[in-house]
């Protein structure tokens, strides 16, 4: 089982000197109600860390789960963990049920383990998000581009 860094699901607190956006801000305002993904995408540096940051101040009925990727969320494991760690901040059942089925997995022999708990972290999101309101749920993966991994 993987202990992960709290740091990792911690979103960068918005600095009081940030350049202010504001039709960037208006443009999630507008796309994340209707949108399932939205892939915000451009140079380091160009301030998608900073801009995401301010998810609470656009959306304060929200809680943005948050994730910090990077080169070894390239497990897929480590990355359910993660994964499971974040959305546990938004409703703990989350975490208890992807943890579950991490544990249970541990030691079972066969190359097709990845494979198999790959799908079963999934159907495992799946059936907590049953019930979820959606609208209520923000999750950013800070960096996705560090994770290479296909699966």
């Amino acid at each position: 089982m993987f202990r992960l860094p709290k740091t990792k699901f911690l979103p960068p607190q918005p600095h009081q000197k940030r350049m202010h956006r504001p039709q960037l801000e208006q443009c999630l305002r507008d796309l994340l109600p209707q949108s399932r993904i939205i892939l915000i995408c451009a140079p380091a540096g160009y301030g998608k860390t900073s801009l995401l940051a301010c998810l609470p101040a656009l959306f304060p009925k929200n809680k943005p789960a948050w994730f910090s990727l990077d080169t070894e969320d390239n497990d897929p494991v480590r990355f359910l963990a993660g994964l499971g760690e974040a959305l546990g901040e938004i409703n703990p059942r989350f975490r208890d049920e992807l943890t579950a089925l991490l544990a249970a997995s541990t030691g079972v022999p066969g190359s097709s383990l990845e494979e198999i708990l790959l799908r079963q972290g999934m159907v495992t999101l799946i059936n907590s998000f049953a019930g979820q309101d959606f609208n209520e749920i923000i999750l950013v993966l800070d960096d996705l581009h560090a994770v290479e991994n296909p699966a």
